[in-house]
């Protein structure tokens, strides 16, 4: 009887640890984004936050992809000259940008991105990928205007990237631009600051992959581009997500 009364306590105990461990899963889940954003969140303004370290798109180590330019591109096969911008790696917490020098992330880049989604667009041209100071999936979970800063300050470094990338590409080279996630919205951004005058003669496509590009864009920041029709069209713009 003992044993028995024993065996019902363990049981009920069991029950009691069973049911609050159920309450602790619920709760996580139903404030799991709260949750997320408090550990993510840098914990100062981006105006006194001291960011990292610039790249220097001179420096080959500053690209996650960039093909020898001590060839002559007139003698390569391929024509054309493809610019990405790599999705989101970091998810935040001491930054609002990614650190230049964070190796860990370097290396995600390296072993992840770089096979997956800088590499399949090879047989388009000549590869160039920045490393840039992206900002953090935090930045993108809150209306915050440090979020947008830190947003703002990461497409610079793009901008410059493709900057230099267009001192490098020959004025008869067509441009393929690729953006996934993150990258997507940046190139968004690159169509409507270079590709609205006469170098959007040279778009043979732009990809803008996992972000946001609203049809009513094109009658507004992208009125001098167009959505593409068909699989042959070039000059146009590719968007879709997952």
């Amino acid at each position: 009887m003992a044993q028995m009364r024993k065996f019902g306590g363990i049981r009920n105990s069991a029950f009691v640890i069973l049911g609050v461990l159920v309450t602790i899963v619920v709760i996580v889940l139903f404030y799991r984004d709260d949750i997320f954003q408090h550990i993510q969140d840098p914990g100062q303004p981006f105006q006194t936050y001291e960011p990292p370290a610039a790249p220097d798109y001179v420096d080959a180590e500053s690209w996650l992809a960039r093909p020898d330019l001590g060839i002559d591109p007139y003698t390569l096969q391929a024509k054309g000259d493809v610019f990405v911008v790599v999705p989101s790696v970091y998810r935040g917490g001491s930054h609002w940008n990614l650190p230049s020098d964070d190796l860990k992330r370097k290396n995600k880049l390296k072993r992840i991105v770089r096979p997956n989604y800088v590499s399949p667009y090879g047989q388009a041209g000549r590869l160039f990928a920045p490393y840039y100071r992206q900002a953090s999936l935090y930045a993108f979970m809150t209306n915050r205007e440090d979020a947008q800063q830190a947003q703002d300050f990461a497409y610079q470094d793009v901008r410059r990237a493709f900057q230099s990338f267009l001192r490098q590409s020959p004025p008869e080279r067509p441009i393929v631009l690729v953006g996934h996630n993150q990258g997507a919205s940046h190139v968004q951004r690159l169509l409507q600051d270079f590709f609205q005058g006469d170098l959007r003669e040279r778009l043979a496509v732009a990809y803008v992959i996992d972000h946001p590009l609203p049809l009513e864009f094109f009658d507004g920041s992208l009125s001098n581009l167009q959505p593409c029709a068909s699989p042959e069209q070039t000059g146009c713009v590719v968007s879709f997500g997952s």
